[in-house]
C-alpha cells in the first residue's frame, strides 16, 4: 500500500525521560497525517539490559497502539550475554514488534558486537528491512539488501560531519545522498534515512550532525529531504507501485 512516512530529525538530550516524552509527543502529532514515524539512531542514550529492553518495547508498543501508527523508535544499545548491540525495532500500529535488527557494520569507534545482517519482514508497506547508519556504506550489507526483494529500507542514523568535512564543502552530505540513492537502485526499493540533529562538544573537539534526512526511490530519486541539520520532520509518501519500472529495467 501507499505509505505516508514521517522522518524525525531528532535532537536528543542526555535525559532519556525527556527524550522519550518528546518522542511520544512527535508520535501523537504525526499520528493524524502519517502511517509510519521513524526516529534516528540512539535517540535514547541509555544502555539497556534485556529486562529493561522488554520494558522499553512494552512502552513504545503501547504508544504505537494508542496512536494507531507504526513506529521505528530509532535504535538503542542493548547488553545481552556479555555483548553490546546497537538495536532497532519496527513496531506496528497494533503494538506488535515485527522486527528487531542489530547493526552489522559498526563505525570504527563503536564498541559493539556485529549483527547478522538485514532480513526482510512484512509490513503494510510491503517487504521491509531495517539497517542502521554506517550499514549504508557496507558492500556486504548492500549485496544482501539487493537479494531480499524489498519495497522499503528504513535507516535510522546518527551521522556526524566528522573530520572529513573540513576537506571539502558538503563532503559528508554528498556521501549520504550518494549512498542512499545507490542502495535504493541496487535493491529496487524505496529508502528512508532519518538522521539525528544536534552538536557534540568534547574537550578539544566539536562536531555536528550532517542532517540530510531523506526519502529516495529509483527513477523518482529524491522524494523529500531535510533543508537543514537542525531538528525537523521530513514527510514523504512511498508507493510500491512506483518500483515496477525499476524492477523491469534492473531485474
Amino acid at each position: 500500500m501507499k505509505g505516508r512516512i514521517a522522518l524525525v530529525q531528532f535532537r536528543s538530550s542526555t535525559d532519556d525521560e525527556t527524550n522519550i516524552r518528546r518522542m511520544e509527543n512527535f508520535i501523537k502529532q504525526e499520528s493524524q497525517r502519517s502511517d509510519l514515524i521513524v526516529f534516528p539512531e540512539l535517540a535514547i542514550k541509555k544502555t539497556f539490559s534485556e529486562v529493561e529492553e522488554g520494558v522499553l518495547l512494552e512502552l513504545f508498543s503501547a504508544i504505537a497502539k494508542k496512536n494507531m501508527i507504526d513506529v521505528v523508535p530509532g535504535s538503542v544499545l542493548v547488553r545481552s550475554r556479555g555483548k553490546s548491540y546497537n538495536r532497532s525495532y519496527y513496531i506496528d500500529r497494533n503494538g506488535k514488534v515485527l522486527a528487531a535488527y542489530d547493526k552489522s557494520n559498526p563505525w570504527r569507534s563503536e564498541k559493539i558486537a556485529k549483527g547478522k545482517g538485514p532480513a526482510a519482514f512484512k509490513t503494510r508497506f510491503g517487504r521491509t528491512a531495517l539497517i542502521i547508519c554506517w550499514d549504508l556504506e557496507s558492500p556486504m550489507v548492500a549485496s544482501k539488501l539487493s537479494t531480499l526483494k524489498l519495497d522499503l529500507i528504513i535507516c535510522p542514523s546518527m551521522w556526524w560531519q566528522g573530520s572529513e568535512a573540513g576537506r571539502r564543502v558538503n563532503f559528508t552530505e554528498d556521501m549520504i545522498d550518494s549512498l542512499c540513492l545507490a542502495r535504493a537502485y541496487e535493491s529496487r526499493s524505496s529508502l528512508v534515512f532519518a538522521n539525528a540533529a544536534g552538536r557534540l562538544k568534547m574537550k578539544g573537539f566539536f562536531d555536528r550532525t550532517a542532517g540530510r534526512s531523506q526519502a529516495v526511490a529509483p527513477f523518482l530519486n529524491l522524494i523529500a529531504e531535510a533543508k537543514s541539520s537542525g531538528e525537523c520532520v521530513v514527510r514523504c509518501r512511498v508507493d510500491p507501485a512506483s518500483l515496477v519500472l525499476a524492477r523491469k529495467y534492473f531485474s
